[in-house]
């Protein structure tokens, strides 16, 4: 890997692994498995596998949750760690626009970000 910083040509391409939520959720430990039978060349720190909330689990074991962002959007998320479908985007989202204050602060010279006013 010191090749490839001192443009000599690598010896290799570097594999860098990033397990998902998703992932770990429906693999687990087989996964893990797989990482340590064929390692990466970036550390690895997986101490828990994610799960869903317990109320997000319906009678017959599906999984739906319905999250709002701090906009006001409803997603829906039907697969356990992947992002939802927006569901309600004009409806409450809407509001808060009205609410968005879209004046430019300067934070350093290098970022602008938008402020907002709740």
């Amino acid at each position: 890997m010191l090749a490839a910083f001192e443009f000599t040509g690598p010896d290799r391409i570097p594999v860098v692994y990033t397990p998902s939520p998703a992932g770990l959720y429906v693999h687990g430990q087989k996964l893990l498995d797989l990482f340590a039978q064929y390692p990466p060349d970036n550390p690895l720190n997986v101490e828990s596998f994610p799960a869903p909330p317990p109320d997000a689990i319906d009678r017959d074991g599906r999984y739906y949750e319905v999250r709002t962002d701090p906009w006001g959007t409803e997603a829906e998320h039907r697969i356990f760690g992947v992002w939802g479908i927006p569901s309600a985007i004009l409806s409450r989202a809407g509001q808060k626009l009205r609410t968005t204050d879209f004046r430019r602060r300067q934070l350093s010279s290098l970022r602008i970000c938008w402020t907002r006013r709740d």
